[in-house]
């Protein structure tokens, strides 16, 4: 979990995308009769990789949005870093982006195509837009039908009094 959540995350922000950790190893130096260390070093053997660059992102399946602004939401220019935990970003911000059109069920699939030899990385995503949600009421309960705090604002340089 640790590995995962805490270290991975440092290698991906600086575009090694396929670095492997891990297992984690215990070595045990010294005599073993005699009792074990208050501290057990713990080693995680990591072969970072390369350092991809972002190539770019093809999208389909896209109506509402489009190309130029689903990759505008990803955030990232060909060339840059391909900085995974901001690519991983993107993909939120393009769910965001059509959830603030009323799809709240969006799905986006993208797949990686890497290119070993020139380090970069290039993305296809389908997008499954799904059906719009449209607000039907709103009910707001404990509030009092005439409220006590009223302020009064008189005139546009002057203090609210209440």
């Amino acid at each position: 979990m640790f590995l995962t959540e805490q270290v991975r995350p440092a290698f991906l922000q600086k575009g090694f995308l396929r670095a492997k950790l891990g297992p984690p190893e215990v070595r045990l130096t010294g005599n073993p009769n005699k009792k074990l260390p208050e501290q057990i070093p713990v080693y995680v053997p990591i072969n970072p990789g390369a350092v991809y660059r972002w190539k770019g992102v093809e999208w389909s399946g896209n109506n509402v949005l489009s190309t130029m602004t689903l990759t505008n939401a990803v955030g990232l220019k060909s060339g840059d870093i391909a900085d995974g935990m901001a690519i991983e970003g993107g993909w939120d911000r393009v769910r965001e982006e059509y959830g603030r059109r009323g799809y709240m069920q969006t799905k986006i699939d993208p797949q990686a195509t890497y290119d070993d030899a020139a380090h970069t990385v290039a993305y296809h995503v389908h997008i499954e837009e799904g059906k719009t949600f449209h607000l039907g009421s709103v009910v707001i309960t404990g509030l009092s039908p005439t409220p006590k705090n009223i302020c009064a604002k008189r005139g546009p340089f002057r203090k609210a009094t209440c």
